[in-house]
C-alpha cells in the first residue's frame, strides 16, 4: 500500500509539473505576440518630444513627454523582440532631449527605441512551443501511466484520473 501512495504522489506531482510547463510555453507564446505586434506597429506611432527624468544610475531610467495634450511618464525604452543585437541606447543625461514614439491609442504606452526583431520573435515563439509540447506531451504519458496503473490495481481510482 505504501508504494501505491509514493506512485499516486510521484504521478500528481509529475502532472502539476507538466500543466505549468504547458502553461509556461502558452503564456510566453502569448507575451511574444502581443510584444511584437506593438513592436512592429511602434514603427508608425506618432513622436513626441520627450526629456529625460532620471538616469540609468542605480535607479530606473524616465522619461516624460507630452501625447494628445496630456503628460505621460514611462521607462520602456524599446520592445522584448527588439534586434538584441543593436548597439546599446544611449541614456541622455538628466533634461536631456529625446525623441518618443507613442501609441496613438494609448498615450500611456510608448518606446525610445520602435521596432521588433523577427528573429527574436522566431526564437521566443519556438521556445515557447517547446515548451508547450513538452509539457503537453508529459501530461498525456503521465495520464496514460496514471490509467495502466489504476487498471493493474483492480480499478481503484488514483487521485491524479478523479480531479481530472
Amino acid at each position: 500500500m505504501p508504494a501505491d501512495v509514493a506512485t499516486k504522489t510521484e504521478l500528481t506531482i509529475a502532472l502539476a509539473f507538466f500543466i505549468v510547463l504547458t502553461l509556461a510555453g502558452v503564456a510566453l507564446g502569448g507575451a511574444a505576440v502581443r510584444d511584437f505586434s506593438q513592436a512592429r506597429a511602434s514603427v508608425s506611432w506618432p513622436r513626441a518630444e520627450g526629456i529625460v527624468l532620471s538616469p540609468d544610475s542605480g535607479g530606473r531610467f524616465r522619461y516624460a513627454y507630452v501625447a494628445d495634450g496630456r503628460s505621460f511618464q514611462s521607462s520602456r525604452i524599446q520592445f522584448l523582440t527588439a534586434n538584441f543585437f543593436a548597439p546599446p541606447y544611449q541614456k541622455p543625461a538628466p533634461g536631456g532631449a529625446i525623441a518618443v514614439r507613442y501609441n496613438p491609442d494609448n498615450g500611456a504606452e510608448a518606446v525610445l527605441r520602435p521596432g521588433g526583431s523577427g528573429g527574436v520573435f522566431a526564437i521566443l515563439i519556438s521556445i515557447a512551443g517547446l515548451l508547450a509540447f513538452v509539457g503537453l506531451g508529459g501530461l498525456i504519458r503521465t495520464l496514460i501511466l496514471g490509467q495502466k496503473i489504476e487498471e493493474e490495481t483492480n480499478g481503484e481510482t488514483l487521485i491524479l484520473t478523479r480531479a481530472l
